[in-house]
C-alpha cells in the first residue's frame, strides 16, 4: 500500500495485541472508542465493508476519539 498509511480499529478484547503488532507497518495508528462511533453504530445496514468504509470516512475527517494503547504487554 502507498504511504501514508493510516490504520484504525475499535477498542476491544484483541485492541491492545493489535496495535502492537501493527505499529511497526502503519504511519498513523489510531485504536477509537466503540461508543463514539454513532455514525458506525446507528446507520442502516450493518456489516464489515461497511462499517470499515465508514470508520474510514470518520478517520479521514477527524472525527475518531483515540483510546491509549500501551506499548508494553507487561500490566501495572
Amino acid at each position: 500500500m502507498k504511504r501514508p498509511r493510516q490504520v484504525t480499529f475499535e477498542e476491544g478484547p484483541l485492541a491492545g495485541w493489535l496495535a502492537r503488532n501493527l505499529r511497526p507497518y502503519a504511519d498513523q495508528l489510531l485504536v477509537c472508542d466503540p461508543r463514539r462511533n454513532a455514525y458506525v453504530a446507528k446507520e442502516g445496514d450493518k456489516d464489515d465493508p461497511i462499517d470499515a468504509q465508514r470508520l474510514a470516512q470518520l478517520l479521514r475527517g477527524g472525527f475518531l476519539k483515540e483510546v491509549h494503547q500501551v506499548d508494553s504487554i507487561v500490566r501495572c
